[in-house]
C-alpha cells in the first residue's frame, strides 16, 4: 500500500516541519508580545490622576531614598515640589482652556519660564543640599533630561 519514503523525501518532510513549527512559535510570540502591550490601562498613567500634595510628597520620596536627605531637608524640599506642582496644575488647566495651540511667542515665552523655574529649583537645591547630595542631584536632573529627550524623539519618528 504504502512505499517507504526515501532518505531524501524524509529530510524534505522534515525541513518542512521545522519551518512550519519556527512559523507557529513567531506568530505565538508576537501574539504574546501584542497581548502584554496592549494590557497598559488606567492603571499605568503613573502620576498623572494624583493630587499636587501626592505628587510632591512621590517626588520628595524618591529623592530622600536617591540622596539620604535628613528630615529638614526633605520638609524643605516637599515644599518647593509641593509649589511646583500646584504651579504646573495651573498652567496646565489654562492650557486646556485656551484649546488653540500656541503662536511662536507664546512658545518662546513658555520654554522661557520653564527655563527659568528650572534655574530658580537648581539655586534652591544648592541652598538645600550639601556638596555631594547636590552633585548625585544633578546627575539625576541630566538623567531625567536624556530620557524626555528620547521620548520626544522617538514621537516624532514614529509620525
Amino acid at each position: 500500500m504504502f512505499k517507504p519514503l526515501e532518505e531524501s523525501e524524509v529530510k524534505q518532510v522534515l525541513i518542512l516541519k521545522s519551518k512550519r513549527m519556527k512559523t507557529l512559535l513567531t506568530s505565538i510570540f508576537l501574539a504574546l508580545a501584542m497581548f502584554g502591550y496592549s494590557q497598559h490601562g488606567p492603571h499605568h498613567k503613573g502620576m498623572k490622576d494624583m493630587s499636587a500634595e501626592q505628587r510632591a510628597s512621590l517626588e520628595t520620596k524618591k529623592l530622600a531614598l536617591a540622596l539620604d536627605l535628613s528630615e529638614n531637608q526633605q520638609k524643605k524640599i516637599q515644599e518647593i515640589h509641593l509649589e511646583r506642582a500646584l504651579k504646573r496644575d495651573t498652567r496646565k488647566e489654562e492650557r486646556k482652556e485656551r484649546d488653540a495651540k500656541p503662536d511662536t511667542d507664546e512658545r518662546y515665552a513658555m520654554m522661557s519660564n520653564r527655563l527659568d523655574n528650572q534655574i530658580e529649583m537648581k539655586a534652591q537645591m544648592k541652598e538645600i543640599l550639601d556638596n555631594d547630595q547636590f552633585e548625585k542631584w544633578e546627575k539625576l536632573q541630566l538623567g531625567k533630561e536624556m530620557k524626555g529627550r528620547c521620548k520626544v524623539h522617538k514621537g516624532k519618528s514614529s509620525r
